[in-house]
């Protein structure tokens, strides 16, 4: 018979990161794009990428705009297979965004199944879907 992991046990276990939601949004990451987990990563495993702000057109005379333009997240990837689990990128960031999780269960058969989309597997925890769907949905959208 399959043996499970008890409640407990679940809690300390220390798994893959992954990204906290924003207390005001749960389907956008607290992360402000500062990129110091990466910086810090000693196994290079993060992938981080910055969408581009929408241009905004010029004020009255020609002024610039005043609305500060909020950074976010186009790409947010981790490489399990490279991650040493050294926890530095937690304890560096400075605003909490990311976490280990308890993922006691995770299994793979190849090496291209421990690539994450962390801001997929945000999505799904938020909406209830499993992260792979949720990563094929947004593919399917922006394709």
């Amino acid at each position: 018979p399959r043996q499970s992991v008890s409640d407990d046990a679940i809690l300390s276990y220390r798994g893959h990161t992954e990204l906290v939601p924003s207390d005001a949004d749960p389907l956008k990451p607290k992360c402000i794009g500062c990129m110091t987990c990466a910086r810090v990563c000693p196994s290079n495993c993060y992938t981080i990428e910055m969408a581009k702000p929408p241009k905004e057109e010029a004020g009255e005379g020609g002024d610039k705009p005043k609305k500060k333009v909020e950074k976010s997240l186009a790409v947010f990837t981790l490489d399990y297979a490279l991650c040493s689990l050294c926890s530095l990128c937690v304890q560096s960031c400075p605003v909490g965004s990311l976490r280990h999780s308890h993922d006691v269960y995770l299994t793979a058969t190849s090496r291209q199944e421990m690539v994450f989309d962390l801001l997929a597997r945000l999505r799904a925890q938020a909406t209830g879907l499993p992260a792979s769907a949720q990563s094929k949905d947004t593919a399917d959208k922006a394709a």
